[in-house]
């Protein structure tokens, strides 16, 4: 008997203990392949609260150059559901980028919830070789590689500009639209040093974009 009434209480207790809310999330980490032309893209996480309490967001901060809009409240009752969005611009990245958001909460038991996502940024050019080298002391004389820009981007290369003053590049065109020639010549190559050279591509109906070649002294 004495028993029985330890488990009723025991039981009792724990029906009388409110749950602490909880935020499920239909995905906490996703995965984009935009298309060449893309030049952002949004990562929504949806949530509901699952728990028997409010649950409030206390910040949302992210890791990268993303832009976080501004939630449309912060505090959701049980049963009621939401959504985190990252706006994350890509026309000047390329290759697999790898970001991530951080949400804090009021639920004790999961404070800091960590949103993650992978683009897969499609290449407007591509150089070859990737990288043009010259050895340390080695004469001042110009490389060339090669620039392929992707065909559905309808993009030309109308200028070129090196980071570094001891480096100065020369656009050329093979096939307007398609490829190119970019012949970088050192200045100096007394020192190790690596310069990035910026290319200017025009894309009809879209704003100008920045590519990247790089060039070294090793």
């Amino acid at each position: 008997m004495k028993a029985t009434l330890l488990s009723f209480f025991a039981l009792l207790f724990v029906l009388s203990t409110p749950l602490p809310a909880q935020l499920t999330w239909d995905a906490r980490e996703l995965e984009f392949h935009p298309a060449v032309l893309d030049t952002n893209i949004v990562a929504r996480f949806v949530f509901r609260n699952e728990g028997t309490r409010p649950v409030k967001i206390v910040s949302i901060k992210s890791t990268c150059d993303c832009s976080i809009p501004e939630l449309k409240k912060k505090v959701y009752a049980p049963g009621e559901k939401g959504e985190v969005s990252a706006i994350y611009p890509i026309e000047e990245h390329s290759g697999l980028q790898e970001k991530t958001v951080n949400l804090r909460t009021d639920d004790s038991l999961v404070p800091l919830t960590q949103l993650k996502f992978k683009v897969y940024v499609p290449d407007l050019i591509k150089t070859m070789p990737r990288v043009l080298r010259w050895q340390i002391d080695e004469a001042l004389s110009p490389k060339v590689m090669t620039v392929a820009v992707a065909r559905e981007a309808g993009a030309k290369l109308c200028q070129v500009k090196a980071a570094d003053a001891k480096f100065k590049g020369e656009l050329g065109t093979i096939k307007d639209g398609e490829e190119y020639t970019l012949t970088v010549t050192p200045l100096n190559t007394s020192q190790p040093g690596l310069t990035v050279l910026k290319l200017r591509a025009e894309i009809p109906g879209q704003p100008a974009r920045t590519c990247f070649a790089y060039a070294m002294v090793k």
